[in-house]
């Protein structure tokens, strides 16, 4: 009898009463693109960024400190552009669309 209850917890788990795994991991592949699209121009983004180097030789340890060049005005483009590509990556530049719209096809 311990032997069946086990075999049981094992089938219930593999199984997908309302065969939704599909959906589930087609759903999942579209939100990895566009996330992973959003990022690589964020990160293409952020690397554009003069950054300068500030190394403090002590006794202790060797620091190094990156010191990002930005003034408030290139700071505000950053973040204006980054809500532009996410807005792209996502479509959510328009307020008709709710979020996480682009599941409602995996629903």
């Amino acid at each position: 009898m311990c032997q069946n209850l086990q075999t049981n917890k094992r089938q219930s788990v593999t199984i997908d009463p309302s065969k939704q795994a599909g959906n589930r991991r087609r759903a999942t592949e579209n939100l990895n693109k566009r996330l992973r699209g959003a990022m690589g121009q964020v990160k293409a983004l952020v690397d554009s960024i003069p950054v300068r180097l500030s190394v403090q030789n002590s006794l202790k340890a060797n620091r190094n400190t990156y010191v990002w060049e930005m003034s408030p005005e290139r700071q505000s483009q950053v973040d204006i552009r980054i809500r532009q590509i996410i807005d792209y990556w996502f479509q959510t530049q328009t307020p008709e669309r709710p979020a996480r719209w682009f599941f409602n096809t995996y629903i």
